[in-house]
């Protein structure tokens, strides 16, 4: 599953929390919905960036507690909640008001039912959101990770074609310096012959 770090604390989301325990979205909304009702404050935690309710391992564990209470006794749905979620300290806030369940009209439990489908919409919309946006994000790191390559690759490149220019101004540099010694041996001949006739003449009609 995967997991939301929120305030130092693992959460999962209610898709994943759902698949663990085995039932739909929508039989997890309408548990956790009667679990705060009876409690009468927010019991789960919520998203900050989706504001949609996310389980501790903690939360899991008591759902399971859950199931296997309701399973397993002849107790309602809401006193199973109660047991496995109840607070020692809210007793008075578990309780339904005069002790008893509340009634739901069939007319106005349709209602709830279409409320809660348009909810799972919305909630499913906001999850293929932000995994659009984790697509986007993860596109724009891989794009981001392409140029810083690139650019190094053209440091690499600039930084090769400087030594070859400093290196062919090296070889210009001798180049030239061999063509002005070989100018200066050639003079130096030159003058050596030239000498070295006007010597022989001298000699011959000296």
């Amino acid at each position: 599953m995967k997991t939301i770090m929120q305030d130092a604390t693992e959460y999962y989301s209610a898709a994943d929390t759902a698949k663990t325990l085995g039932v739909t979205y929508q039989t997890l909304y309408n548990w956790s919905k009667a679990i705060e009702e009876l409690n009468g404050y927010q019991v789960f935690d919520r998203d900050d960036n989706t504001h949609s309710k996310m389980y501790s391992a903690e939360d899991i564990e008591k759902f399971q507690n859950f199931q296997h209470i309701n399973k397993n006794t002849n107790i309602t749905r809401n006193q199973a909640l109660q047991q496995a979620f109840g607070d020692p300290d809210k007793k008075g806030d578990l309780e339904p008001s005069g002790g008893t369940s509340k009634i739901i009209s069939e007319e106005a439990q349709l209602l709830m039912d279409g409320i809660l489908k348009e909810f799972q919409k919305s909630n499913e919309r906001a999850e293929h959101k932000d995994a659009l946006i984790e697509q986007s994000q993860q596109k724009a790191l891989e794009l981001s990770t392409d140029y810083e390559a690139i650019k190094k690759e053209r440091d690499e490149l600039l930084e090769q074609n400087k030594q070859l220019i400093e290196s062919t101004k090296e070889v210009t540099a001798a180049s030239k310096e061999a063509i002005e010694t070989n100018k200066q041996l050639l003079e130096e001949i030159n003058k050596s012959k030239a000498e070295g006739k006007k010597g022989f003449w001298s000699k011959l009609f000296g």
